[in-house]
């Protein structure tokens, strides 16, 4: 059976709050080297460049640092332990950052 990564954007209504689920990696920049280095060491830098050059601001896609301005809004984090997609190491780093709270 195939993995499939949980970090589809979605706005969940969870009593008179919203729940916003942020993406499931720490950054994109980690998250492009992440999945380009499988395939050609230090390809993910030339992603995350090429991706910067045609106008997406990969260094405003920080997930760990949303998180930690939420303050103490209640955070859950969900992560797959067979995630191909999203390392969980990267799970860990936002639970962690989670907690700090």
């Amino acid at each position: 059976m195939g993995t499939h990564s949980i970090s589809t954007a979605a706005v969940v209504r969870r009593s008179a709050k919203p729940l916003v689920q942020l993406a499931g990696y720490t950054n994109l920049t980690e998250q492009l080297q992440h999945q380009f280095r499988r395939r050609v060491p230090v390809m993910g830098y030339f992603a995350a460049l090429a991706a910067y050059w045609r106008g997406l601001n990969v260094h405003n896609m920080n997930t760990q640092e949303l998180l930690s301005k939420l303050g103490d809004t209640p955070k859950y984090v969900i992560s797959g332990s067979e995630d191909d997609a999203i390392p969980q190491k990267m799970a860990e780093t936002l639970g962690t950052t989670a907690r700090k709270q």
